[in-house]
């Protein structure tokens, strides 16, 4: 994961069924980075799973530091239209 992943239809929510009910999508972490919620907002059943770590609600990761090989996950219960997110990565870089 390089640069940003975002909700369907970013940056409004993703009106008007971007995805159908209990829908999803992931990334993996291709190199250690630093991910950050630009803006986050899950309804309902919905959440974002970074690395085993669930985040909902409007609370997002804040400088969160994912290995290589760390997975990013979006899963929607029933309603994903109201789903409205953006996460991005920048390497972490660890100086020797």
């Amino acid at each position: 994961m390089e640069g940003c992943l975002a909700s369907p239809g970013w940056p409004s929510p993703g009106w008007p069924w971007y995805y159908t009910h209990h829908g999803s999508c992931g990334s993996t972490v291709v190199a250690a980075a630093i991910v950050t919620a630009e803006a986050f907002e899950t309804q309902f059943a919905s959440h974002v799973t970074i690395n085993g770590y669930r985040y909902s609600g409007t609370t997002g990761p804040s400088n969160v530091s994912v290995p290589a090989g760390a997975t990013l996950e979006w899963s929607c219960g029933f309603s994903c239209h109201l789903n409205r997110w953006k996460i991005c990565a920048i390497p972490d870089v660890v100086e020797e």
